[in-house]
């Protein structure tokens, strides 16, 4: 089946906005699609307004940002039901990230300055409005894409390399829950979660990845982003640790009855719609737990 839950809209740090976004799904054929943007429900809540666009399944959800074994992991989270009145814990908590980020960004632009990097916190809000965009997530990759049209790095992953990213020169931390408090609060929502691009997780490090999956697995996670563009990046893992890395998170999926997800992880710039195929039962499993039926009971979505 032509699936993809993991894309992002101009509602965090995507720059295509969430009609173009459903109407590209629709143009590809997917059976299922998910807008999942960085902390934030906006994107799937423009996706149900603009449903009408898309004649697949829509799944509801976000990605958010926590730590593991102290490294940034990222996990997508789905509900079935996603307005303030509907979940209200998780509102507040994105509605801190929210605060936290804009703050964040402050601290990363004032590093900049003080390296000698002609930054500034207004060039960032300019590069998160572009093409409709939101500026409640200000999000690193505005930042990252500022220092690509200056000139001060070569692409989006060279910003990362060199200075924005987790560890940098201008790295700065912001807010969340603990991956124990994201997946429980998730689970008491009605939610589901999904560990994001996994192989991010520790590069090259098999036996580090697998204690991840230990701690994500005990916390109660529901399933793995197994099928995912490694290899479409400007700076590809190993191909061996790519192999033995899926490998590995598959027989665990499989050990422990996790579900496989694919994603393509588009944000315009990097990244596809489409990617990939998932099995009918993985599907028909994600969306069962998500609403609470199966396939011959319809979707709620529809």
């Amino acid at each position: 089946m032509k699936v993809d839950i993991h894309s992002h809209s101009s509602n965090s740090d995507g720059t295509w906005d969430v009609p173009d976004l459903l109407k590209e799904a629709e143009r590809l054929g997917l059976e299922y699609y998910a807008v999942t943007d960085h902390d934030t429900l906006k994107g799937s809540e423009e996706a149900l307004q603009y449903s009408h666009l898309f004649s697949g399944k829509l799944l509801l959800g976000m990605e958010i940002s926590t730590k593991v074994l102290g490294r940034t992991t990222h996990l997508l989270a789905f509900f079935p039901q996603i307005s303030r009145e509907d979940i209200p814990e998780i509102h507040e908590v994105l509605d801190k990230i929210q605060n936290s980020r804009y703050h964040r960004m402050v601290s990363m632009v004032e590093k900049g300055r003080k390296a000698g990097l002609d930054v500034s916190i207004e060039e960032v809000i300019e590069e998160a409005r572009k093409d409709g965009g939101s500026i409640e997530i200000i999000a690193r990759p505005h930042l990252a894409r500022v220092l690509v049209n200056k000139g001060i790095a070569e692409h989006m992953d060279h910003a990362f390399d060199k200075w924005v990213g987790e560890g940098k020169p201008l790295h700065a931390e912001r807010f969340t829950l603990n991956y124990k408090q994201w997946i429980d609060l998730v689970k008491k929502n009605n939610g589901i979660v999904v560990w994001a691009h996994p192989l991010y997780y520790k590069d090259d490090d098999i036996q580090r990845l697998e204690e991840a999956f230990n701690e994500l697995h005990s916390a109660g996670i529901t399933g793995i982003e197994i099928d995912y563009p490694y290899n479409k990046r400007r700076a590809p893992l190993n191909e061996d640790f790519v192999t033995e890395g899926l490998n590995l998170l598959k027989q665990k999926a499989q050990d422990h009855g996790l579900l496989c997800t694919t994603g393509g992880d588009f944000h315009g710039d990097n990244g596809i719609i489409g990617y990939g195929e998932a099995r009918k039962e993985d599907l028909q499993k994600l969306e069962s737990l998500i609403y609470g039926f199966n396939e011959s009971s319809g979707n709620s979505q529809s």
